[in-house]
């Protein structure tokens, strides 16, 4: 039977974080259509079936990632399903939206949280993940840089070193050597402590999946500029560019650990969208780029919360649980 004060203090807590989530979500809505503004835009300019294929693409473009994390937290032999573990790694992007990003680490455990669950192993794999993550879209990054600009020689070495310093503990031998020092799974002197199972086939599955989902998010990006009147790209040609774009702006956002890497991430898709847009409309790519980075930042919230409103019940219509 739970204690008086645990009936309350829970609740308000809840309240507390969706609190937190909403606020995030409005500012940067806000600041969005803000931006927007100031350019002589607005979101009625949009073209909404381009919109809706971005906004797709991207949600798919996560799956590979919601796919990895629960691959580790089976590895880990934690009890969880692979729909909890979507529904929790989709409702947990929201979290980004609050300044920190701890709000990703707290949303993702509370939802696979249950008998047989342990909280401290659900953020370790959150940890996992998302490093494994940001380390294969730099390494995407640099490699479609070296192939198509050559040129941008700082981005191209800051890339392979984000890739480095960002993957070097996601290797298997290290992470469980960092997981032992920690105490959070068993060495030869424990036997109360749980167990890891982490393979490099994992790893290495985890590395083309999450290289695949990166392609899907340049596409989102790339459906974005058709969404803001960009007609004449090629998606085969321009595929890439968009791809590594957005993987180095998310990854340097991540880095920065500002919400939604809002800032960061602008600089990096500008440097490398801009010229490519000043080809193909004369004397606005500037402009075109600066749209279509505060037009994917609102696609990609709003594909966020659209789907985390149907995700949320699922769990309370199964089990009576909120």
């Amino acid at each position: 039977m739970r204690h008086p004060i645990h009936r309350i203090a829970i609740p308000l807590v809840k309240f507390a974080v969706l609190a937190l989530v909403i606020w995030g979500g409005h500012r940067t809505i806000a600041a969005g259509l803000s931006d927007l503004g100031q350019r002589g835009w607005t979101l009625g300019q949009l073209r909404p079936t381009w919109v809706v294929v971005a906004a797709a693409l991207y949600l798919i473009s996560q799956l590979p990632s919601g796919w990895f994390w629960y691959s580790i937290l089976s590895r880990m032999n934690q009890p969880v399903g692979l729909l909890q573990a979507l529904r929790a790694y989709y409702i947990g992007h929201l979290g980004k939206y609050v300044p920190g990003k701890a709000m990703v680490v707290i949303l993702r455990a509370a939802f696979v949280g249950q008998p047989g669950v342990r909280t401290t192993m659900a953020v370790v794999a959150v940890f996992y993940e998302t490093f494994t993550t940001m380390a294969v879209g730099a390494f995407v990054a640099a490699l479609v840089l070296v192939v198509t600009r050559r040129e941008q020689t700082w981005l191209i070495a800051g890339s392979f070193a984000l890739a480095l310093v960002v993957g070097l503990p996601t290797l298997p031998p290290v992470f469980v050597r960092v997981l032992r020092f920690m105490r959070l799974v068993k060495d030869d002197s424990e036997v109360n402590a749980p167990s890891i199972q982490l393979r490099f086939g994992l790893l290495v599955g985890g590395w083309l999946a999450i290289g695949i989902g990166w392609v899907f998010a340049g596409a989102s990006l790339w459906a974005t500029l058709r969404a803001i009147g960009v007609d004449n790209t090629n998606l085969l040609f321009d595929l890439p560019l968009c791809t590594a774009t957005v993987a180095l702006a998310v990854v340097l956002g991540f880095v920065s650990l500002l919400p939604a890497g809002v800032g960061v991430r602008d600089v990096a898709l500008l440097e490398l969208l801009a010229p490519r847009l000043e080809q193909l409309v004369p004397h606005q790519g500037q402009l075109l780029a600066l749209v279509a980075v505060i037009v994917l930042r609102l696609i990609w919230l709003g594909a966020e919360l659209a789907l985390a409103a149907l995700l949320y019940p699922l769990r309370r219509k199964h089990s009576g649980q909120s």
